[in-house]
């Protein structure tokens, strides 16, 4: 029994998707690894190439497009610099012959299997929540459907402002906004609450599972 977790009540999911994810390889037990995604049913990965673990465990492999070819709202979120954020917009397509030239990335592929399987009310609830949308003028109706470009159009105004939707973000001026920095966001350390955390205490867990191991 660990992380609240007792090992006797485990059941392995029966679908797992990963989205240029590579545990294979990146992990530091390749094998077990394997051994491990064997035993889910099926494995999907998006992916722009075939690495170790759509090699060996995908059942389908659908094939992402790049960060010059995709619209994608957040490709990542900086942990602890707030306002910091960079986003995805074509500006190329995918030099394939049609239909493979209309490739589209997975948040329109998630967004589909929504609406197909019945689930696209509680996600617009969540996207609602996690996006603030609730209570502005560009909050989702949970009985309503929306296209994939119209929900980043709405993050985008809530985030930048009503003319920073998508339509700005797309044209050839906009796309780029910069802002200074203020004070407490150069100079974090000097702003922080309560003690820096110096030492990692759940390593000593590590340290005895590695102990029983050896």
């Amino acid at each position: 029994k660990r992380y609240g977790i007792d090992r006797k009540d485990f059941t392995w999911p029966e679908l797992m998707i990963l989205s240029r994810e590579n545990p294979i390889k990146n992990s530091y037990s390749p094998e077990y690894v394997t051994k491990s995604f064997m035993k889910i049913p099926f494995i999907v990965s998006f992916n722009i190439d075939l690495d170790e673990t759509a090699n060996a465990v995908a059942d389908l492999v659908i094939p992402d497009l790049n960060h010059l070819e995709r619209l994608q709202e957040s490709v990542s979120l900086r942990a602890g610099l707030p306002g910091f954020w960079y986003a995805a917009k074509p500006v190329v397509k995918p030099p394939f012959d049609a239909p493979w030239n209309d490739l589209v990335n997975p948040g329109q592929i998630f967004l589909l299997i929504a609406e197909k399987v019945g689930f696209a009310d509680e996600l617009y609830k969540v996207l609602n929540r996690n996006w603030k949308l609730t209570g502005t003028p560009y909050e989702l109706d949970p009985s309503g459907k929306y296209s994939y470009e119209d929900l980043v159009d709405r993050r985008l105004k809530v985030w930048l402002g009503p003319d920073k939707g998508l339509e700005w973000c797309m044209s050839d001026e906009g796309g780029l906004l910069v802002w200074p920095a203020r004070v407490e966001e150069k100079y974090k350390g000097a702003f922080r609450d309560g003690r820096l955390h110096l030492y990692y205490e759940f390593m000593v867990g590590v340290k005895e599972d590695l102990e029983k191991t050896i």
